[in-house]
């Protein structure tokens, strides 16, 4: 799904660092497993806070990282990620905690397909 406006695959790989995931109800494991990622957002799905982060600690800049929002709002679910710069920031929306997960999980273990699963949209700032 690169291109114009489009994430960068390689931007997002892991060489070799490690991650460190947050809640904003206090949770936090470092190098959580994929079973610790969906246990942390199965939290969330059952109403134990609405925000998880997982960061990449090998970025001095704490810029690259995946977040994911649970709303009150369809389709109920908002996964942002970031490399680095304003320009590698981008954010979709979906459905259940499973397709969140898959994101999730995808970004912070290299796994092959998340990236392409969903269509990204651009995180735009104004000045």
């Amino acid at each position: 799904m690169s291109g114009a406006g489009q994430p960068d695959p390689t931007a997002y790989r892991s060489v070799g660092g490690r991650l460190r995931a947050a809640t904003d109800r206090g949770a936090v494991l470092d190098d959580p497993s994929d079973t610790e990622l969906l246990g942390l957002l199965e939290d969330i799905d059952a109403g134990e806070g609405s925000c998880l982060i997982v960061e990449r600690l090998d970025d001095s800049s704490g810029q690259t990282y995946v977040q994911v929002l649970r709303t009150e709002r369809d389709p109920g679910w908002e996964v942002k990620h970031r490399a680095g710069s304003p320009e590698r920031h981008f954010h979709t929306a979906v459905g259940d905690v499973e397709s969140a997960h898959h994101l999730v999980a995808g970004w912070a273990l290299d796994h092959p397909d998340w990236l392409d699963s969903v269509r990204w949209t651009r995180v735009e700032f104004n000045p």
